[in-house]
Protein backbone atom coordinates (compact mmCIF):
# COMPACT_ATOMS: atom_id res chain seq x y z
CA UNK A 1 0.00 0.00 0.00
CA UNK A 2 1.42 3.35 -1.04
CA UNK A 3 0.93 6.62 0.81
CA UNK A 4 0.71 9.82 -1.25
CA UNK A 5 1.27 13.01 0.72
CA UNK A 6 -1.13 15.80 -0.27
CA UNK A 7 0.24 18.59 1.92
CA UNK A 8 3.06 19.42 4.27
CA UNK A 9 6.78 19.11 3.71
CA UNK A 10 6.34 15.76 1.91
CA UNK A 11 3.59 17.05 -0.46
CA UNK A 12 3.66 15.20 -3.76
CA UNK A 13 5.88 12.40 -2.44
CA UNK A 14 4.93 8.72 -2.47
CA UNK A 15 6.14 6.20 0.06
CA UNK A 16 5.37 2.57 0.75
CA UNK A 17 3.13 2.43 3.82
CA UNK A 18 3.27 -1.36 4.00
CA UNK A 19 4.19 -4.26 1.76
CA UNK A 20 3.60 -7.02 4.30
CA UNK A 21 -0.12 -7.72 4.14
CA UNK A 22 -1.72 -11.03 5.11
CA UNK A 23 -3.84 -11.03 1.95
CA UNK A 24 -4.90 -9.24 -1.21
CA UNK A 25 -6.07 -5.68 -0.43
CA UNK A 26 -9.23 -4.26 -1.91
CA UNK A 27 -10.53 -0.95 -0.53
CA UNK A 28 -8.96 1.24 2.12
CA UNK A 29 -10.99 3.44 4.49
CA UNK A 30 -9.66 6.04 6.92
CA UNK A 31 -11.03 5.68 10.45
CA UNK A 32 -11.50 8.36 13.11
CA UNK A 33 -8.14 7.53 14.75
CA UNK A 34 -6.10 8.30 11.61
CA UNK A 35 -5.58 4.62 10.85
CA UNK A 36 -6.88 2.63 7.90
CA UNK A 37 -9.22 -0.33 7.57
CA UNK A 38 -8.19 -2.59 4.70
CA UNK A 39 -10.58 -5.21 3.36
CA UNK A 40 -8.70 -8.26 2.13
CA UNK A 41 -10.44 -10.04 -0.71
CA UNK A 42 -8.18 -13.04 -0.32
CA UNK A 43 -6.21 -14.13 2.73
CA UNK A 44 -2.75 -15.66 2.82
CA UNK A 45 -3.08 -18.67 5.07
CA UNK A 46 -0.25 -21.05 6.00
CA UNK A 47 0.02 -24.13 3.77
CA UNK A 48 -2.65 -22.89 1.35
CA UNK A 49 -2.61 -21.13 -2.01
CA UNK A 50 -4.88 -18.50 -3.50
CA UNK A 51 -5.92 -18.68 -7.15
CA UNK A 52 -5.47 -14.92 -7.63
CA UNK A 53 -1.87 -15.08 -6.41
CA UNK A 54 -1.20 -18.00 -8.73
CA UNK A 55 -2.61 -16.09 -11.74
CA UNK A 56 -1.12 -12.68 -10.84
CA UNK A 57 2.35 -13.11 -12.34
CA UNK A 58 1.00 -14.68 -15.55
CA UNK A 59 -0.62 -12.04 -17.74
CA UNK A 60 -1.76 -14.53 -20.39
CA UNK A 61 -3.70 -16.60 -17.84
CA UNK A 62 -5.35 -13.50 -16.35
CA UNK A 63 -6.44 -12.40 -19.83
CA UNK A 64 -7.72 -15.90 -20.59
CA UNK A 65 -9.85 -16.03 -17.43
CA UNK A 66 -11.28 -12.53 -17.96
CA UNK A 67 -12.08 -13.23 -21.61
CA UNK A 68 -13.64 -16.57 -20.74
CA UNK A 69 -15.90 -14.87 -18.20
CA UNK A 70 -16.81 -12.23 -20.80
CA UNK A 71 -17.58 -14.89 -23.40
CA UNK A 72 -20.00 -16.51 -20.97
CA UNK A 73 -21.49 -13.25 -19.71
CA UNK A 74 -22.28 -11.58 -23.05
CA UNK A 75 -24.77 -14.24 -24.25
CA UNK A 76 -26.19 -14.63 -20.73
CA UNK A 77 -26.85 -10.88 -20.49
CA UNK A 78 -28.34 -10.81 -23.99
CA UNK A 79 -30.74 -13.67 -23.29
CA UNK A 80 -31.55 -12.21 -19.88
CA UNK A 81 -32.61 -8.91 -21.50
CA UNK A 82 -34.97 -10.72 -23.87
CA UNK A 83 -36.28 -13.43 -21.52
CA UNK A 84 -35.49 -12.34 -17.95
CA UNK A 85 -35.77 -15.21 -15.50
CA UNK A 86 -34.55 -15.71 -11.96
CA UNK A 87 -32.29 -18.56 -13.06
CA UNK A 88 -30.59 -16.46 -15.75
CA UNK A 89 -30.17 -13.54 -13.35
CA UNK A 90 -28.56 -15.85 -10.79
CA UNK A 91 -26.29 -17.32 -13.47
CA UNK A 92 -25.25 -13.84 -14.62
CA UNK A 93 -24.51 -12.81 -11.02
CA UNK A 94 -22.63 -16.07 -10.41
CA UNK A 95 -20.37 -15.58 -13.43
CA UNK A 96 -19.83 -11.83 -12.99
CA UNK A 97 -18.71 -12.32 -9.38
CA UNK A 98 -16.37 -15.18 -10.32
CA UNK A 99 -18.19 -17.61 -8.05
CA UNK A 100 -16.61 -20.65 -9.76
CA UNK A 101 -13.18 -19.33 -8.77
CA UNK A 102 -14.38 -18.61 -5.23
CA UNK A 103 -14.58 -22.33 -4.57
CA UNK A 104 -10.85 -22.59 -5.30
CA UNK A 105 -9.95 -20.22 -2.46
CA UNK A 106 -9.86 -20.84 1.29
CA UNK A 107 -13.14 -19.98 3.06
CA UNK A 108 -11.80 -17.06 5.05
CA UNK A 109 -12.59 -13.37 5.50
CA UNK A 110 -10.25 -10.75 6.90
CA UNK A 111 -10.23 -7.01 7.64
CA UNK A 112 -7.16 -5.37 9.13
CA UNK A 113 -6.55 -1.99 10.74
CA UNK A 114 -3.15 -0.53 9.86
CA UNK A 115 -1.39 2.46 11.34
CA UNK A 116 -1.53 5.60 9.23
CA UNK A 117 2.01 6.45 10.33
CA UNK A 118 4.07 3.30 9.81
CA UNK A 119 1.71 0.71 8.27
CA UNK A 120 1.90 -1.73 11.17
CA UNK A 121 -1.12 -3.98 11.69
CA UNK A 122 -2.96 -2.79 14.81
CA UNK A 123 -5.98 -5.10 14.83
CA UNK A 124 -7.82 -7.60 12.68
CA UNK A 125 -11.25 -9.15 12.27
CA UNK A 126 -11.45 -12.74 11.02
CA UNK A 127 -14.21 -14.90 9.58
CA UNK A 128 -12.63 -18.32 9.94
CA UNK A 129 -15.65 -20.35 8.83
CA UNK A 130 -16.16 -18.52 5.52
CA UNK A 131 -19.52 -17.04 6.49
CA UNK A 132 -18.08 -13.69 5.39
CA UNK A 133 -15.44 -13.77 2.66
CA UNK A 134 -14.02 -11.60 -0.14
CA UNK A 135 -14.34 -8.55 2.09
CA UNK A 136 -14.19 -5.39 0.02
CA UNK A 137 -14.10 -2.75 2.75
CA UNK A 138 -14.91 -1.97 6.34
CA UNK A 139 -17.22 0.87 7.37
CA UNK A 140 -17.83 2.08 10.92
CA UNK A 141 -21.46 2.66 11.94
CA UNK A 142 -21.78 3.84 15.54
CA UNK A 143 -19.81 1.19 17.45
CA UNK A 144 -20.00 -1.51 14.76
CA UNK A 145 -17.58 -2.26 11.94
Amino acid sequence: IHKYHLKGEKAGKVEILTDRLPGLPDNIKLNDRGNYYVGLSGSRLPNTWHILEVLAPHNIFRKFVSRLVSMVLVPAKFVNQIFPTDVLMMFEYWCANLEPIAHLTPPYGLVIEISGEDGEILSSLHSTNGAVRFISEAVVLDRWI
